[in-house]
């Protein structure tokens, strides 16, 4: 009896999962996908340095960054919901820095000028830290 009830349990749990994860796909697929979506953050990271390349994009994430033999730096932008985008910012093997990470979750209907603001203002921040 306990394992049918788990079973009916887990199913349900696996349906609605399933169910919400289409609704984000489809919600960012009704506005071109994730770079037309994000277009004004997308543009301005790719423009704040010649080797920065969109490395990976799916429905419902995208990483743009660069690599190369003194560390990486990346922007991973993930689709949380129908309403947020969660935001992460990662460098790692910077000689001049300890690898760090940073997140920001914005309602993804805000201004994604403003939310350059934001994440410039923090990166600067955490960058000074190091000077």
């Amino acid at each position: 009896m306990w394992i049918f009830i788990v079973a009916i349990i887990a199913i349900v749990i696996i349906v609605k999962t399933k169910s919400k994860s289409e609704e984000v796909v489809e919600h960012v697929a009704a506005h071109g996908g994730m770079r037309e979506k994000y277009n004004v953050l997308v543009e301005r990271i790719l423009s704040s340095h010649p080797n920065m390349a969109i490395i990976t994009e799916t429905k419902t994430f995208m990483d743009i960054g660069m690599n190369n033999p003194d560390g990486s730096s990346h922007f991973y932008f993930q689709q949380v919901s129908k309403n947020a985008v969660m935001i992460q910012y990662e460098l790692k093997g910077d000689p001049t820095m300890p690898d760090f990470k940073i997140d920001w979750t914005f309602n993804d209907s805000y201004n994604q000028e403003i939310m350059l603001l934001q994440i410039s203002a923090d990166l600067e921040r955490k960058m000074r830290m190091y000077e």
